[in-house]
């Protein structure tokens, strides 16, 4: 990636990016590896995780929901199959979905007038497969899309998005999968998820550069057959039509090789008279055309980004395959259950005190009122999901302190380094569990043992000092 940075410095940025143009081709080989991916057209360069979902859902949006029908088939999307998602249509989400997609979802809600609806919880926080098969069989073929976050922002949840896809499979829906939070920290199988899309970050659990992300997008899926909402000179090649003359009976199509098409000057040899040529000169000018990149993921690239950061996601992705995300998934797993006991085992409380129920209408304020004392952990992890299917990502919160009060201290007291996970980041799980924002520490397979006990030891000193100073 510095190599690249030297590179166009020094040679410019068209020099630097034709010297290492095999070096760019091959971080496509190793995104493939890394999801699982059948070929590399299938995984694409995107700016981030954000904007890779909005092109998609964009795209699904202004080209079909008719074309539900084909989601699982191999067919070319034609302009008679295109119609806009309408006020019948529902799309299908979750409580922990990310702001951003969330965000964008409601935007298409409310500009279609489709409808959006929210799968159940488990008592546990994770979805419930079988409301969603509910939701599938009661909207049917209205169904537009399905969108899962497969492991929210705000805590340790993993959600099922294996069954996910078997269900959407089933039911012939489209399926998009946000796995920013996994790719890194979870061996990702594409093929197993049988998602139609997936989309994620450089910067998270797979350790890359800010500022890039990619995509993958499964070959036949109506994703890799709609022509994408933004074209540019990557994903699409302008042409002239192809024009036709008439002699007597027949008619004569005259083949213009190339993206920009064959100079009139060209076509003497063909034998055609000024006259001919003023015709196709005529035709040529009634409208041009453009043929979109054929590759499922590619045609959703754009010409201009950034090739160090590019580089720098290509090594993320060799270095984390060379140590083997299967042991990664297994010794990130360990460390994040460690640290959620360690979390747990702060004995720290803090005294709850509330009024009694049926005394609190009394209007008087001469007559004493019982009150209700409890205590609580100082300490609390806020993570959803089952102990063991949980992630690297453990969420918690101080009793006396905000999230940003507690993750400045541990920076500058300790050195310790988290961060804070907003209510708006899953905003409606946080809403349904009355959360503001939560502390978020999230643990990589290079900690050790004695790091999660010393941040354990420095969040404890944050509580006691907290709510016994």
């Amino acid at each position: 990636m510095n190599h690249s940075q030297l590179r166009t410095r020094f040679t410019g940025g068209y020099e630097a990016k034709a010297e290492c143009q095999a070096e760019v081709d091959e971080v496509y080989a190793a995104l493939a590896q890394l999801v699982h991916a059948v070929d590399v057209g299938e995984v694409a360069f995107a700016e981030n995780a954000t904007r890779a979902y909005d092109y998609l859902l964009h795209t699904v949006t202004v080209n079909s929901h008719a074309l539900k029908d084909a989601v699982h088939a191999d067919a070319p999307v034609t302009p008679s199959e295109r119609a806009l998602i309408g006020r019948d249509s529902v799309l299908i989400t979750t409580a922990c979905e990310y702001g951003s997609n969330y965000t964008a979802l409601l935007q298409v809600s409310n500009r279609t007038g489709a409808s959006l609806r929210c799968v159940r919880k488990e008592s546990s926080g994770v979805l419930s497969l079988a409301h969603l098969q509910e939701l599938l069989e009661e909207c049917g073929d209205r169904v537009a899309l399905v969108s899962l976050c497969w492991v929210p922002t705000n805590g340790g949840l993993v959600q099922p998005a294996a069954e996910v896809g078997a269900l959407c499979k089933k039911y012939n829906v489209l399926y998009l999968l946000d796995a920013c939070q996994a790719v890194g920290q979870i061996d990702v199988d594409v093929q197993h998820l049988q998602c139609d899309a997936l989309v994620t970050t450089a910067r998270k659990f797979l350790r890359g550069p800010r500022g890039m992300g990619f995509m993958y997008v499964r070959r036949g899926s109506v994703f890799a057959r709609a022509e994408p909402i933004f074209l540019d000179l990557a994903t699409a090649t302008l042409r002239k039509p192809t024009p036709q003359r008439s002699q007597g009976s027949r008619t004569d199509v005259l083949g213009i090789s190339g993206p920009t098409g064959t100079a009139l000057s060209g076509l003497v040899e063909s034998g055609l008279s000024d006259g001919d040529k003023t015709n196709v000169e005529l035709q040529l000018g009634e409208k041009d055309v453009f043929d979109t990149d054929p590759r499922p993921a590619r045609r959703y690239e754009n010409w201009e980004r950034n090739y160090a950061a590019w580089l720098g996601l290509g090594e993320a992705a060799r270095y984390a395959l060379s140590i083997g995300l299967p042991k990664i998934e297994q010794r990130v797993r360990f460390l994040g259950g460690m640290l959620r006991s360690t979390l747990n085992a702060i004995d720290i409380k803090y005294r709850v005190v509330s009024r009694s129920a049926e005394h609190s209408a009394v209007p008087s304020q001469n007559i004493e009122m019982p009150e209700e004392a409890r205590e609580e952990s100082a300490v609390q992890v806020m993570c959803l999901g089952e102990a063991h299917l949980q992630c690297g990502i453990v969420s918690f919160v101080v009793n006396g302190l905000s999230a940003t009060q507690v993750k400045d201290t541990l920076s500058e007291t300790y050195a310790v380094k988290v961060s804070v996970s907003p209510f708006t980041s899953t905003f409606r799980d946080m809403n349904e569990r009355g959360l503001c924002d939560v502390v978020r520490a999230s643990v990589h397979y290079f900690n050790t043992e004695q790091e999660v006990r010393y941040f354990a030891e420095c969040v404890r000193q944050i509580a006691e000092d907290a709510n016994h100073p």
